[in-house]
């Protein structure tokens, strides 16, 4: 059962920041709306999953041109490049501030962060010692390339 939670929790985390690339208010055209496709599996189902994530409230102290997600300040520790709230279709939000995730429950932990294929993968940790998940900071245009079962080659273990 708790794989099954720390799974969960893991795509929902990836689906949520999937191609982040918020736009500035003072931008008129595109919408900050991304798509990613993640296939996951369990025992003997297989389903596609598709989710949309898009940044509903820009923090007001960023500069007005924002050049998108930027990998190596967020492993690095500064999440500026993708501050904001941003909410999937689901409704679940995550919130971010140059520090991090604003959560009274969880963090991002970027410790043993590790960039793959133009994407860093890292982990949501809970302040209190809890379960934690995978989480994926996929710039515009990049597909997602984790595998989304339990395997040695992909960081997870059983």
């Amino acid at each position: 059962m708790k794989k099954l939670f720390l799974f969960s929790i893991s795509i929902l985390a990836i689906s949520i920041l999937t191609d982040c690339q918020p736009q500035s208010e003072n931008t008129s055209s595109a919408s900050s709306e991304a798509i990613a496709s993640s296939t996951s599996s369990t025992s003997s189902t297989s389903e596609e999953n598709k989710s949309v994530t898009s940044l509903i409230n820009e923090e007001s102290s960023l500069p007005s041109e924002r050049k998108g997600m930027n990998i190596s300040e967020i492993q690095n520790g500064d999440f500026s490049s993708v501050s904001g709230t941003w909410r999937n279709r689901t409704g679940i939000e995550f919130t971010f501030d140059k520090n991090g995730l604003v959560s009274d429950y969880s963090q991002i932990s970027v410790e043993h962060a590790k960039e793959i294929d133009h994407y860093l993968k890292a982990s949501s940790v809970s302040k209190d010692g809890g379960a934690g998940a995978a989480i994926a900071f996929l710039p515009a245009g990049i597909p997602i390339t984790m595998s989304a079962t339990s395997s040695s080659d992909n960081g997870y273990t059983d």
